[in-house]
């Protein structure tokens, strides 16, 4: 006759399920998370890269429609230039903040502690833009949201804040 202990189909009571050693967290979270802000530093990267190609060539073809108008004035088409200049710096600093992004994700992905500080702040600005976008009534507020709240879950949790060195 079987014993009860060998029944496959029994729940597991508490003192049966195995428990983690302490200091030894998820890492599989904390994984998610450095792919997390590897997607996100990607993207604002090829974001900038976009508003560059695309926004200085918007901006080049109006620059070569206004010389070809008589009636645009010297006036509007140094605007135009200067609008140029404004649409490749925002390109440039977009793509520049997604650089402290994917730093971010090698460090929690080789489990430094200045890449997990680093998530941390990213999340807190993240959040921030969330909030403010949130009284927008974009939607935009739930992906920030979402990254803030997972990655501050997950990398203020105290038995993951250890693996960290």
């Amino acid at each position: 006759m079987s014993q009860v202990n060998d029944d496959p189909f029994k729940s597991p009571t508490a003192s049966q399920q195995m428990h983690r050693p302490p200091g030894e967290g998820n890492s599989g979270l904390i994984l998610a998370v450095a792919i997390i802000n590897y997607v996100f530093g990607g993207l604002q990267l090829a974001c900038g890269a976009c508003t560059i190609i695309f926004g200085a060539g918007f901006s080049q073809m109006m620059i070569s429609v206004a010389n070809e108008d008589p009636n645009f004035n010297a006036e509007g088409k140094a605007a135009m230039g200067l609008i140029t200049v404004f649409v490749i710096a925002f390109g440039v600093v977009t793509a520049l903040l997604g650089l402290p992004v994917i730093l971010a994700g090698y460090g929690v992905q080789c489990r430094r502690e200045w890449g997990r500080i680093l998530s941390i702040v990213l999340a807190v600005i993240a959040a921030f833009f969330g909030v403010v976008s949130l009284v927008g009534m974009s939607p935009i507020c739930l992906v920030y949201g979402g990254y803030a709240i997972f990655t501050l879950i997950v990398l203020l949790n105290s038995d993951n804040a250890r693996m960290f060195r």
